[in-house]
């Protein structure tokens, strides 16, 4: 008979079960392993090459168990010997019986027959299966052994009998694997999901050309990531509980263009083949002598060339000539005087005498502040420029009203001189010249007189009382024209 165990029904807990399999081990096989150990390892080894004929036909016949496969299942139960049809069966003997003997009728009778070994089951635990799965490994196969009686007859009275065994090979143990690993199980699960795309924005940049496009940031979609705990039943997954759910948001995805113009174009205008210009002199006696100025500006002759210029991204890339041009130089003028230095002369000339008189009836300054210089010269002699210049004031006696002090200069001119200074000429009988009348040194402004105040002042009976000429020299100091003493710029005399 197979070792009997005790099987799960009997435990409804999978620990008792597991405890109870520990204690049969330890109770049952610990104590028989000195015993057996010999017998149990030769007993599920392989069938000894000495078995004869007999026990090769049993073999043949116990091949046909089905081999060992781990995917099969079967329930764990305690295996009965399982008989063999073989070793139940007689063999007949083919040995002769020994003869009679001649004194005494003692003869011998031997019979044999095949009787099966029953095989014993192991069993083994994986934690490759679960705990509710078993099957077998290797499938149990009796061994077989001969009986041989040897039955002893006086006559016909059996007088002895003597049994002998031989095995003929041994039994192979049936091994059943027993699963241990959890049914239910549980893991953590950390996933991503609900994902969502990502928004494309556009900057607009004026500094950068309108076919560039460059990303500012990349876009990324947003997700959530959830915490599972998962329940799993023989590594299929049964129950899923959320624990933790954090969403990360999308990322939107900037794009920046540029709105500046890629291809540009422009006309430029560019002087090109410069002609130098030439200078030439005049010379003007009015100038004073060695004084230089430019009259005219000399200007390079050139070509003046119009371009159509087109560009990309700021450079040039082509250039196309669509006006062309030629402008003639124009000559330098440059002026040179050859003017001599002018100095004061009189302001008269005495017709009787044929020259400058210098009869001077009252002097510059003294207790009434006198502002120039009286000279008595007779009724209608020629007045001159002392020095070359411009007309700026020319006044007849009465065009300037009595409440107006210049009244008193009667008819008067005033020349203004290019050295900063004006000479005035008043009380003449007429003038010669007006406003804006270039005078010449020695040249006539009038004639002398005695209108405005004058003293004597002239009467019906003596009309030229009060004759002669006022005489003033005015200096520019910055902001006006001031008085001063005209013996310090006319030549000099004795009076």
């Amino acid at each position: 008979m197979a070792l009997e165990i005790p099987n799960k029904e009997s435990f409804p807990m999978r620990n008792d079960y597991k405890a109870s399999i520990r204690h049969w081990k330890k109770a049952l096989l610990m104590p028989l392993l000195a015993a057996v150990a010999v017998l149990y390892f030769s007993a599920c080894s392989e069938v000894p090459e000495s078995v004869d004929s007999r026990a090769t036909a049993f073999t043949d016949t116990a091949s046909a168990v089905p081999p060992e496969s781990e995917n099969s299942e079967a329930q764990i139960t305690a295996s009965e010997p399982v008989p063999t049809e073989s070793c139940e069966k007689p063999i007949e003997t083919t040995r002769p019986t020994e003869p009679p003997d001649e004194v005494s009728d003692i003869h011998t009778q031997t019979s044999e027959s095949l009787v099966a070994i029953p095989y014993g089951t192991v069993y083994e635990y994986s934690d490759r299966y679960y705990e509710d799965e078993s099957f077998v490994r290797v499938a149990g196969i009796d061994g077989c052994k001969l009986i041989t009686v040897v039955t002893t007859f006086e006559g016909d009275k059996a007088t002895g009998v003597s049994e002998k065994e031989e095995v003929l090979y041994l039994p192979t143990c049936e091994i059943i694997v027993v699963g241990t690993k959890d049914v239910i199980t549980y893991d953590t699960l950390i996933v991503t999901e609900d994902e969502t795309g990502f928004e494309t924005k556009y900057e607009y940049d004026e500094n950068a050309y309108d076919d560039e496009r460059t990303t500012v940031q990349e876009g990324k979609g947003g997700y959530t990531t959830s915490e599972y705990r998962v329940t799993y039943e023989k590594g299929v997954e049964i129950a899923r509980e959320l624990v933790a759910s954090e969403v990360t948001p999308s990322v939107p995805e900037i794009i920046r263009i540029g709105t500046k113009p890629a291809h540009a174009e422009e006309q430029i205008t560019s002087k090109e083949n410069l002609i130098s210009y030439k200078t030439v002199y005049e010379y003007d006696s009015t100038l004073e002598d060695g004084v230089r100025k430019t009259k005219t500006a000399g200007e390079n002759g050139y070509t003046e060339n119009t371009y159509l210029i087109t560009y990309y991204h700021g450079e040039e890339v082509s250039r196309e000539l669509v006006k062309s041009t030629v402008h003639e130089p124009q000559n330098e003028v440059i002026v040179i005087g050859t003017k001599k230095e002018e100095t004061f002369g009189m302001p008269y000339i005495d017709a009787a005498h044929g020259g400058y008189d210098y009869n001077v009836t009252q002097d510059f300054g003294g207790s009434n502040g006198h502002g120039g210089i009286d000279f008595g010269v007779w009724y209608g002699e020629a007045i001159v420029a002392v020095m070359s210049g411009t007309v700026v004031y020319a006044y007849d006696e009465g065009d300037i009203p009595t409440s107006d002090l210049r009244w008193t200069y009667g008819t008067y001119v005033v020349v203004e001189h290019d050295n900063g200074t004006r000479s005035y000429y008043a009380h003449m009988s007429s003038r010669t010249v007006s406003v804006g009348d270039t005078v010449k040194k020695g040249e006539i402004v009038g004639y002398s007189g005695n209108t405005g105040r004058v003293s004597p002042s002239p009467t019906a009976s003596n009309p030229l009382a009060g004759t002669h000429l006022h005489f003033e020299i005015r200096v520019w100091n910055g902001n006006t024209y001031i008085k001063a003493d005209p013996k310090d710029y006319l030549p000099r005399w004795n009076y």
